[in-house]
């Protein structure tokens, strides 16, 4: 696959992570112990977890390693700092969408987090009162807390991982301005400096035009003088 092809999916998978995080903020609001159909709202709630977390790192590897590419084109320099500004906003959407809803789910019923399978089997064998039947069982409550502690922990630590990668996102984002800012900075400084020399150069051609005249001046006067001068001393002389 190509640079320009890599790029793209990248820019896909960015739209995508946006909607990961938009969908999350609905079911955020749907994780109610209250809801009926609270099973299926937590199933979504893994399932775009998931995808998002999968969209994230694939993103980012592929950022990173164009980034570092000291081949690259500087067009696609250029894209690539585009798409890092736009990966860390949607990354940052996401990450704050899947924190509330790790908030939310630490308020759910444990038997809420039970594996497929065993939700499966549980209604082949005879519905809610089986279900019912299997939650007063100390041993099975007790598994099905394990289950859910389990399932959180997995997510803090999923939300770390897209918290370190977030955070190198800004670094890279935050250097990339900086160097934006130097360039404007010294771009400024010699449209100062130029500006500063034309100036001088104004000033320099306007000291020389006085200069003249103050020459022409001098050399006019002289020469009256020395006029006047001749004709005093040669006067006399001819009139005799």
């Amino acid at each position: 696959m190509g640079s320009d092809a890599e790029l793209e999916a990248c820019a896909k998978n960015i739209t995508r992570i946006e909607r990961c995080a938009t969908a999350l903020e609905k079911l955020c609001k749907d994780l109610n112990p209250k809801k009926s159909n609270l099973r299926s709202v937590n199933q979504q709630v893994e399932d775009e977890l998931d995808a998002g977390t999968k969209l994230v790192t694939e993103t980012w590897k592929i950022l990173k390693a164009k980034k570092n590419d000291t081949n690259l084109q500087s067009g696609l320099r250029l894209r690539v700092d585009q798409l890092a500004e736009q990966f860390g906003e949607a990354g940052n959407r996401f990450e704050t969408a899947s924190r509330k809803v790790l908030e939310q789910r630490k308020s759910l019923p444990a038997q809420e987090f039970e594996s497929p399978g065993d939700a499966a089997e549980a209604g082949a064998g005879g519905g809610q009162q089986l279900e019912q039947a299997l939650l007063e069982d100390t041993d099975i409550q007790d598994m099905l807390v394990t289950e859910k502690n389990q399932a959180l922990r997995q997510m803090e630590a999923e939300l770390g991982d897209l918290h370190a990668i977030f955070k190198d996102v800004a670094t890279l984002v935050n250097a990339q301005q900086e160097g934006l800012d130097s360039i404007e900075s010294a771009v400024n400084e010699t449209s100062v400096r130029v500006a500063t020399g034309t100036n001088e150069l104004v000033k320099a051609k306007r000291n020389q035009a006085r200069a003249r005249k103050r020459m022409c001046c001098l050399v006019v006067t002289g020469s009256v003088v020395v006029i006047i001068l001749v004709s005093w001393i040669l006067g006399p002389l001819l009139h005799r």
